[in-house]
């Protein structure tokens, strides 16, 4: 303890104000370029993905992906901005996972493999950077708004019962 009287009360309240806003600087600052290198790394699989959306009506949607995920989370942005990033060292072990994947793929030939691959790799690089997974999993929920309930395949719910997301 200080001798010296606290003349600004809130001070507190302002500190921890400030540490979620830097929090998310220093997440973004590292997932920005590790996504941007990964995307370069592995950009004939990202190319492949994205010749297949121009020359397939079954999948130009794969365009709308990348400007309807940036509208949820602007879309949320209050309600994220409030929460802390805390990275994830978990993350890593399935990305190593998903790489692997990648790489079987690419020694198979299966061009869908990879690509899925990838995409589990950009999933995970967000995960890892920006929560630990009870709290990933409430604001994955949060961000889709909660679709997966709501989806269905033949009247059936479209997550198995089994799965790790309720």
């Amino acid at each position: 303890m200080s001798a010296v009287p606290n003349h600004f009360p809130d001070e507190t309240n302002r500190s921890t104000s400030i540490e979620p806003v830097s929090a998310w600087k220093r997440a973004l600052w590292v997932f920005i370029p590790t996504l941007l290198i990964t995307l370069v790394f592995y950009h004939d699989t990202a190319w492949s993905m994205v010749a297949i959306w121009i020359r397939s009506e079954t999948f130009a949607h794969g365009f709308l992906i990348l400007p309807m995920s940036a509208w949820m989370i602007w879309s949320k942005r209050a309600e994220l901005t409030a929460l802390t990033p805390r990275p994830c060292v978990w993350a890593l072990l399935f990305l190593l996972g998903a790489g692997f994947a990648w790489l079987l793929g690419e020694i198979a030939g299966v061009i869908a493999l990879r690509q899925a691959a990838l995409v589990a790799m950009l999933v995970l690089l967000a995960w890892r950077e920006f929560s630990r997974w009870r709290t990933w999993r409430a604001r994955m929920a949060s961000l889709t708004c909660g679709m997966p309930s709501i989806l269905t395949i033949s009247g059936a719910p479209f997550m198995p019962s089994g799965s790790l997301i309720p």
